[in-house]
């Protein structure tokens, strides 16, 4: 059982629980509550209270598209200005 806590798919899919958890609870709010301020706020909960590891986005294999998602998030920013 032990190996499972130690499975970076395991981190991905607790951290893509939380997002989802926002994005639903953004949408059932119609965004009075935003998503990402759930996200922020149970992020900080969760490490604050050591349910989450310090590093769980490099244990969940993330990190390393840092570098991805700013080109991905500036081409996205482009093109809803048009």
């Amino acid at each position: 059982m032990e190996e499972i806590f130690q499975n970076s798919y395991f981190y991905f899919f607790l951290v893509m629980l939380v997002y989802g958890i926002g994005d639903v609870l953004g949408v059932l709010t119609k965004a009075k509550v935003s998503s990402v301020f759930v996200v922020m706020l149970t992020f900080l909960i969760l490490f604050m209270t050591g349910v989450f590891p310090a590093d769980i986005i490099d244990q969940a294999g993330l990190s390393s598209m840092a570098d991805m998602a700013v080109g991905m998030l500036i081409f996205h920013m482009g093109t809803t200005l048009i």
